[in-house]
């Protein structure tokens, strides 16, 4: 988990967001791994997404591989910007 650090100077904290601003938008490349928690087995087939925290838009969305791995996303969204869900199609839904 990751906290939040604050600059006690304004003026620190305005140099700091100008210079962000100045960068070029960093690519980042995000994959996950499922695994069944009690068996610790790979979950293949698994249908998952990946929603952005922020907005909750659907990023990407597709099936596990063989290896319970998800498929390569690159963004400007980081790890810690993005949620994944998962979707078991094995189990009944509850009606609404």
């Amino acid at each position: 988990g990751g906290g939040s650090a604050q600059s006690s100077s304004a003026s620190k904290a305005q140099t700091q967001d100008s210079f962000v601003e100045d960068k070029p938008n960093e690519i980042h490349k995000v994959q996950f791994k499922l695994v069944d928690i009690d068996t610790d087995q790979p979950l293949s087939a698994m249908l998952y997404e990946i929603h952005s925290k922020e907005s909750g838009k659907l990023l990407v969305q597709g099936y596990t591989d063989k290896n319970g791995m998800t498929a390569i996303y690159e963004s400007e969204h980081t790890p810690e910007s993005v949620e994944l869900i998962t979707i078991d199609l094995s189990k009944t839904l509850e009606p609404l």
